[in-house]
């Protein structure tokens, strides 16, 4: 039986070795520092685009993480994968250049330098000048108050494992070519600057919606199977046909889809509808 014991006990020193590293590396892939420029955006003072990055702030999902009001939101808090945290947006302006807030948006970096792990940045990275200079004019209205979500993110064990062995990658996106005015086209840049973040244009997604894990259906084959109005429905309620229920579509019609005005709902429709045609088979 010694033998057996002798096993249990390197089995389990293996896993305290296992466990060490993987908090070692995860830890470090935390607190590294990215090199990455400040982009040249200064907050928009006008009042009227500071409406215009509270609407924008709206449709891109930043009121939707951070709260209506930018308190900050507990997004998930759970022994395994750890507590999640969008934090309160004065507190982290007041602490921040328009510059590094910017990188934060646009490059998935904090205003320490280092790198931010849950973040869309990926679509944010998109976003023209003018859209970024406009929510962080927005920003720059909001004060800290006594109900804001002052608690940080702790990554849990599978948070830190996934981040050890690459199954969870930082949101940090590198400077690219982006346009300095919102384009024309507002379908194809709102879908690239949001609805890509669940969908794809040929097929469906898997991604972990606000209700769990959920299948985001492709965007053009959605868009081919709706009329206007019928598409205008779907985001402005987030049910589906015959009145199906569609939890997490219904929730970003809430909190997200609510910023679209109809015109721009039906420019996201064209767009789509345009990039089914173009993806059938000739």
């Amino acid at each position: 039986m010694i033998w057996i014991r002798r096993i249990l006990a390197g089995g389990a020193a293996l896993m305290v070795v296992a466990v060490l590293l993987a908090f070692t590396l995860s830890e470090w892939r935390v607190r590294r520092t990215v090199a990455m420029p400040l982009p040249a955006i200064e907050a928009a003072h006008d009042p009227a685009q500071i409406a215009e990055g509270a609407r924008v702030a709206t449709f891109e999902g930043c009121r939707a993480c951070h709260g209506d009001r930018g308190q900050g939101r507990v997004i998930q808090n759970d022994a395994m994968i750890g507590r999640i945290v969008a934090p309160a947006l004065a507190r982290v302006a007041a602490r921040a250049t328009d510059a590094e807030l910017a990188r934060v948006i646009r490059h998935g970096v904090s205003v320490s330098g280092k790198p931010i792990y849950i973040m869309p940045s990926d679509v944010f990275n998109r976003l023209a000048d003018e859209d970024v200079a406009r929510i962080l004019g927005w920003i720059r209205t909001l004060r800290p108050a006594s109900g804001d979500v002052t608690v940080s993110t702790r990554l849990g064990p599978l948070l830190r494992f996934a981040l050890a062995t690459g199954g969870l990658n930082s949101a940090v996106n590198p400077a690219g070519d982006q346009p300095r005015a919102r384009p024309g086209d507002v379908g194809g840049y709102y879908v690239g600057t949001l609805c890509s973040f669940c969908h794809a244009l040929d097929h469906d997604r898997i991604h972990q919606g606000e209700f769990g894990p959920a299948t985001a259906p492709a965007l053009a084959q959605v868009a081919a199977a709706h009329d206007p109005a019928a598409f205008r429905h779907l985001l402005q309620t987030g049910e589906g046909a015959g009145g199906r229920a569609l939890p997490d579509m219904k929730d970003a019609a809430i909190k997200v889809f609510k910023g679209f005005t109809v015109d721009e709902i039906d420019a996201i429709h064209a767009y789509l509808r345009e990039e089914a045609a173009r993806l059938q088979p000739s």
